[in-house]
């Protein structure tokens, strides 16, 4: 499946801007991503990783890193995010159950709002 594809259905229909495509396609990752607001950073971070570790070529799925960090500076923004990706690959609430209960000893658990 290529990436505008990917993007496409992940997204009901939407393309991908020019810089997510050049991000999901580069050889490397970029250490900083400078987009305007409104221009799908979101979206082009998290779909420009998973494609790329589940449908690129095996040299790139082996460069992309298995985890991806995503770090957001208000709780609200966080559930809008995994609200956003749930529609589109329909486990962000899954990973968000798991990490609210710890996925390993070492883990640190998520805290509910009191």
């Amino acid at each position: 499946m290529t990436f505008p594809d990917f993007f496409e259905k992940a997204t009901s229909g939407n393309p991908p801007f020019a810089w997510q495509s050049t991000l999901a396609l580069s050889e490397t990752l970029p250490a900083l991503v400078r987009v305007p607001t409104g221009a799908g950073k979101t979206e082009g971070a998290v779909l420009g990783w998973l494609w790329r570790r589940r449908f690129a070529d095996d040299a790139t799925r082996q460069s992309t890193p298995r985890r991806l960090a995503y770090c957001l500076p208000m709780r609200v923004l966080v559930e809008q995010t995994v609200d956003r990706h749930e529609r589109s690959c329909g486990r962000g609430r899954a990973l968000l159950a798991r990490l609210r209960e710890g996925i390993g000893s070492n883990t640190p658990k998520i805290k509910e709002k009191q």
